[in-house]
């Protein structure tokens, strides 16, 4: 009844005290805002719905791991080196059962899929298959037959015999299973029951979806009261797709990111501090979207003449996502300097979106938007505040002008690899970079200037957490920034659909022909890099369908935060870390910052167990 003898790794070790601290900033964020949701739930009779209930369901999930896992195991062990007051049994028991209440959580999103479905496609029937009575029933065999499943085995098992238990290792900052092989572990079902979770939740989404553009298209403007509800649905069907993708990103880290570096810190990142984070987060999102929120915050906030306590979940996400993304696009940019072979035009073209996410990042989001949501008020004079805007709106549009120079760079490389050099060399692309920026700049000059002498001022508003222009009728102004974008996306889906037919293409010719190994490696780099791009263009896709179509669907203050600020935000950081993931040399910069002894070194042969399990592996 033992687990390795690891507790050389505790506070002394500078990733253990990192992992341990972290976690506990985590917990400290995550906690107190899934037992709001539950006290809202408890407090309030009106909360008491089937959707509510779903999200009280949730937050009690993330609770029972944050303070069960985090609180009991990982940090001390983080710490100490080993897992104090709790002996072997208990802590496999607790971990165990922790793998069955995320998944419980995890098959919840099919439940939370079906609800929106039901309540907009069939809203006379809601309250008779998704009332508050029948809802409760399900969540309730769904939780006894989770946790069941991983107690009752443990009434067989003889202790004294059994090899395979789990710990929190103070080395690899994970939790493992002492003996994978001897265990069996089957993750083989596990990822095909996600896959189809998500699969069925997805097209319930969907369909949903399709209603909601539907209401808005259709819908009469004179049913006030129907029209209300209607909103509310569709906020709700947004709150959903927000928490499912929290998933998708721990799903993604599990399985796919977690395999590109062997080092203890990354095994630390991508399976214990991202699976913390989902669940610390789940609960932000849900008290965004809690209409009984504003009633608590009133309760602390009745002598504030400000909002800005009002605004502390908002100011966290700010800062959280700004720090993440700055942190990101530099590394971007300090490899392209660092590394002499990373000195490509397609390097180059990403060099320069890492700058204007940067000045975004910082001076926009840190610089204005943070302080401004925690004082109540702007740090800067109002031509200062209105110019920062500006100039990241016409970054934002020359990053915009990028992806047109981003799919010609693919399309050439792919189809006229011998004139790559001349038509998209390193000094050809950095003068229409420069160019491009010169050119946005002089624009946000020539329209700034005129602006300002009329007094007419863009700011962050407080009350909806977005950046707004003047309302006076002297500072309204027609741009073209609608053409302008389609135009854009028009010619990038044209040059793009070109180059996604001929990506297969090339590798298959060349691969009948017995060319060179190196011949097929750049082809398949060439058609790797286009993945890349696709990403990134789709992150513009995504805020550009916020922006013009999404924004209008609520005038709640959440929502405009969401889908003006978060969104926006969430674009330029996700943008940098897309990079990072795809950037070969990123490797050296690790090593540079996360240089260990081999000892720290995780072996290639090394199996692990992972957070998104439905249960523990067989305890023979």
């Amino acid at each position: 009844m033992s687990v390795p003898n690891e507790t050389l790794y505790n506070f002394y070790d500078p990733y253990n005290m990192i992992a341990g601290v972290s976690m506990i900033l985590v917990g400290l964020i995550g906690i107190p805002a899934n037992y709001l949701v539950i006290s809202i739930f408890v407090e309030y009779s009106s909360e008491r719905t089937s959707f509510t209930t779903l999200g009280v369901t949730r937050a009690t999930a993330n609770i029972l791991i944050l303070i069960g896992l985090y609180a009991m195991i990982f940090i001390p062990t983080s710490f100490v080196g080993y897992t104090p007051f709790l002996p072997v049994p208990v802590t496999t028991l607790l971990i165990t059962v922790g793998m069955a209440i995320y998944a419980i959580n995890e098959n919840q999103t099919l439940l939370t899929a079906l609800n929106r479905f039901c309540a907009l496609y069939f809203p006379f029937q809601y309250s008779k298959f998704f009332g508050i009575k029948p809802t409760i029933l399900l969540l309730t065999i769904l939780w006894i037959y989770r946790v069941g499943k991983v107690i009752v085995p443990w009434f067989s098992i003889e202790l004294s015999k059994n090899v395979c238990w789990a710990y929190f290792s103070p080395n690899y900052l994970t939790w493992l299973i002492t003996s994978p092989d001897t265990c069996g572990s089957s993750f083989d079902g596990t990822i095909m029951a996600a896959l189809q979770i998500f699969g069925l939740t997805t097209v319930f989404n969907v369909a949903t979806f399709s209603k909601v553009l539907y209401f808005y298209r259709h819908k009469s403007q004179s049913d006030a009261v129907s029209r209300r509800k209607e909103r509310k649905n569709i906020l709700l069907f947004f709150q959903t797709i927000l928490q499912d993708f929290l998933y998708v990103i721990d799903f993604t880290f599990t399985f796919y990111f977690s395999t590109l570096i062997d080092h203890r810190m990354w095994t630390f990142l991508s399976g214990t501090l991202i699976w913390q984070s989902i669940h610390a987060i789940d609960g932000l999102i849900i008290i965004l979207f809690s209409d009984r929120v504003s009633i608590l915050k009133g309760c602390f906030t009745k002598r504030l003449p400000h909002s800005e306590l009002q605004s502390l979940p908002h100011t966290c996400i700010i800062l959280v996502i700004g720090v993440f993304g700055v942190f990101c696009n530099i590394s971007i940019v300090y490899v392209f300097f660092k590394e002499n072979t990373e000195r490509t035009s397609f390097n180059l073209i990403c060099v320069y979106r890492s700058l204007s996410n940067i000045y975004i990042l910082g001076t926009t989001f840190l610089g204005l938007f943070l302080p401004k949501t925690v004082l109540g008020y702007s740090p800067y004079s109002p031509p200062v505040e209105s110019t920062l805007i500006h100039i990241s709106n016409t970054l934002y549009l020359g990053n915009e002008y990028q992806i047109i120079l981003v799919a010609i760079n693919r399309f050439t490389a792919i189809f006229f690899p011998i004139y790559y050099n001349k038509v998209c060399g390193i000094k050809i692309t950095w003068l229409i970079l420069t160019i491009i920026y010169l050119v946005r700049i002089g624009i946000v000059i020539l329209e700034t200037i005129p602006q300002l002498e009329k007094q007419c001022h863009t700011s962050f508003s407080l009350y909806s957490l977005n950046w707004v222009y003047d309302k006076q009728d002297k500072c309204q102004i027609e741009d073209n920034i609608l053409t302008v974008i389609s135009i854009t996306f028009i010619i990038m889906t044209a040059i793009n659909g070109a180059t996604m037919i001929a990506s297969e293409t090339p590798i298959t010719f060349q691969s009948s022909r017995n060319e060179d190994r190196e011949t097929k490696k750049r082809i398949r780099r060439n058609v790797f890099l286009f993945l890349q791009t696709g990403l990134q263009d789709s992150l513009y896709l995504i805020d550009l369908s916020f922006m013009m179509k999404f924004s209008q669907l609520s005038e709640a203050r959440v929502w405009t935060y969401i889908s003006g600020t978060f969104v926006w935000e969430c674009l330029h950081s996700i943008d940098g870390f897309i990079m990072i993931m795809f950037n070969e040399k990123l490797s050296l910069v690790r090593k540079r910052f996360f240089h260990s002894p081999s000892s720290t070194q995780i072996p290639q042969n090394k199996k692990f167990t992972i957070s998104v399990v439905s249960s523990m592996p067989d305890i023979a």
